[in-house]
């Protein structure tokens, strides 16, 4: 992602901050939440209130998404921009993934196969 982030921070003329968070299977969710929530505070402390957006591409960008969410549930201030890149936003398993594949990232991501 290094060069990504090099082109996202010039197309932007902003900083970007890259947080290497942990990934299933080392770790189940919260995990990766918690961290990325300790990761906003960091940001938005160095770099002032309104001036942080966040963005992920794929689990990053669940993440990413998550992240907003936890924020709104701790009435918190909320990121200037949230950008996904290919998020996997459809959980509903048994209508929008009944495949071996919905499977695998349900219990790669979530913890385990719920239905």
């Amino acid at each position: 992602y290094k060069e990504f982030i090099g082109r996202l921070s010039a197309a932007t003329q902003a900083v970007v901050i890259a947080v290497d968070y942990s990934k299933p299977p080392a770790v189940q969710f919260p995990a990766g939440l918690n961290e990325a929530l300790a990761a906003w505070h960091w940001a938005r402390d160095r770099f002032g209130e309104g001036s942080v957006a966040v963005a992920g591409d794929s689990s990053g960008a669940n993440l990413a998404f998550a992240l907003v969410v936890k924020l709104a549930q701790l009435e918190e201030e909320q990121p200037v921009a949230c950008i996904g890149i290919s998020p996997w936003l459809r959980l509903d398993l048994k209508t929008s993934l009944p495949n071996l594949y919905g499977k695998f990232c349900a219990d790669l991501y979530l913890g385990g196969w719920h239905k």
